[in-house]
């Protein structure tokens, strides 16, 4: 779009450097800022064991049918692809890592016409510094994918109906429906990026005029045919949601969302939300009305399958621009400049304890909390270095040991050497042990919080007549991530 484009944006928004034009020193710098910290997204990339969705990533690459993420899957396995042996977790998490850092310049990219430049390149860092980010940018699954389509399908279908052309509505539709396509959560993003300019158009809160021409008839032929394609998806991939997440629980989303958002961000949303209210921001009312929406659909769905955090981290991006946003500077009144009040020092303070929360929890992270995964391969491996032959051995998240035990496999969803210990065959320990076989067990005892009662009884039973060996344990986590390993000498 022209820089006059961004100028008009600016006079009716009152934002920071885009009201008079020009450039912003300060914007820049954050943003190179943003970039370079971003980097920590390659530390110890292939240091921390892998967890279970990460082998189902392998596997189901190489080997699935019919996923649910099919631009995942593809994108991912092609580049396992380009070496010849069995990827390491390094080469696993590589695409996810790369795509991550990508996403920084693209925040601040699709976040400066809601919000302005500078508060655009805050966000950035915001994102940048987050531990929520790092770890899935340090994760072989698809979230940053999904995020970084859904940036691009932003900015591109907002400039579309700023200016009334269909080409750029009809590209950011398409790029959200690739994030869709990385991940079913993005349709989140993607249904409150159609609904929400309809309804402030219909409300006549939508910012510059109200436009007649092809945009709006493209967005509404957008609308008819995701509605069309909705009415055919979203059952097959809710039914699978459904059946594999379980019960729902809305305290559990809201819980997850307020740690992993963190409360000072969180806070920094409701202060952007409400001085996006003093201030009458259009531009930036239509980004609160983007992440409402999308939050509420979210916390709708929980109350009938477990929506945990991660299904709304694609909207990640847009309420650091929201926490940003109060932090800019522009050409409203004074009082409503800066963070609850008139002082801009309150504003650099509130910047500046976000960033040092953070910080400190990226450092926790990178050390003793091992980037907050259960040490599965050090527990399996210490198991398959001590293990008779005759021996039984139950674990959890089986297909990650079948990645340590057998270096040649990459369908992990097809193992032999481990006995899968989840609620279905909670039983099988007590009835080898009635025949005295020695038996080890590699739990982490907080899953079994999802077990029915009478499952976890057919644990107990075998665990109380067993010693504990050794634990593998993570401290200073917000949930239990110690792995432990029990043996029942068969005496």
């Amino acid at each position: 779009m022209s820089d006059e484009y961004h100028r008009r944006i600016g006079r009716e928004t009152g934002i920071g450097p885009e009201a008079g034009g020009g450039t912003d020193t300060v914007a820049r710098v954050l943003l190179l800022v943003a970039v370079a910290v971003a980097f920590v997204r390659f530390v110890s990339l292939g240091e921390w064991s892998l967890w279970i969705d990460e082998a189902y990533t392998l596997a189901d690459a190489r080997h699935g049918e019919t996923p649910l993420n099919p631009l995942g899957y593809w994108l991912f396995g092609w580049v396992y692809s380009l070496s010849d042996a069995r990827p390491d977790e390094l080469l696993l998490r590589l695409p996810s890592a790369l795509i991550g850092w990508i996403c920084i310049p693209l925040t601040a990219w699709a976040m400066r016409p809601f919000v302005g430049r500078r508060a655009a390149a805050l966000a950035a860092l915001f994102v940048a510094l987050s531990p929520w980010h790092i770890y899935w940018s340090q994760n072989a699954r698809f979230y940053t994918a999904a995020q970084a389509a859904g940036l691009v399908g932003t900015r591109l279908l907002f400039d579309g109906l700023r200016v009334d052309r269909a080409v750029p509505v009809l590209a950011g539709t398409l790029a959200l429906g690739i994030a869709a396509a990385f991940h079913p959560t993005a349709t989140w993003l993607l249904a409150a990026l159609l609904v929400v300019p309809l309804l402030l158009r219909w409300t006549g809160a939508w910012p510059g005029p109200t436009l007649r021409g092809r945009g709006w008839r493209a967005l509404l032929v957008v609308c008819l045919a995701a509605l069309a394609v909705g009415l055919l998806w979203a059952p097959q991939v809710w039914e699978k949601w459904n059946r594999r997440q379980g019960v729902g629980d809305p305290v559990h989303l809201v819980k997850t969302v307020g740690y992993l958002v963190s409360p000072l961000l969180g806070l920094g949303v409701m202060l952007g939300a409400w001085r996006i209210v003093v201030t009458r921001a259009r531009a930036a009312g239509v980004l609160l009305g983007i992440v409402a929406a999308g939050m509420l659909g979210a916390f709708t769905a929980s109350f009938v399958a477990r929506v945990s955090a991660q299904y709304v981290f694609v909207l990640l991006p847009h309420m650091a621009a929201l926490a940003a946003f109060v932090v800019a500077e522009g050409g409203r009144p004074r009082a409503t400049r800066g963070f609850v009040g008139r002082s801009p020092g309150r504003s650099v303070a509130f910047a500046l304890a976000v960033l040092l929360a953070f910080g400190a929890e990226a450092s926790l992270y990178f050390t003793v909390r091992q980037g907050d995964r259960p040490r599965w391969r050090a527990a399996y491996r210490y198991v398959f270095d001590r293990r008779e032959p005759t021996d039984l051995v139950l674990g959890m998240e089986v297909p990650v040991g079948e990645y340590y035990w057998n270096p040649a496999s990459d369908d992990l969803r097809d193992y032999s050497q481990i006995m899968h210990l989840d609620h279905f065959r909670s039983a099988v320990g007590a009835d080898w042990a009635r025949y005295g076989r020695r038996t080890w067990m590699i739990v982490n005892e907080s899953q079994l919080a999802d077990w029915p009662a009478s499952a976890r009884q057919d644990f107990y039973a075998v665990r109380d007549i067993s010693a504990r060996v050794v634990s593998f344990e993570l401290p200073l986590t917000p949930r239990d991530l110690d792995v432990h390993v029990f043996l029942y000498d068969g005496r």
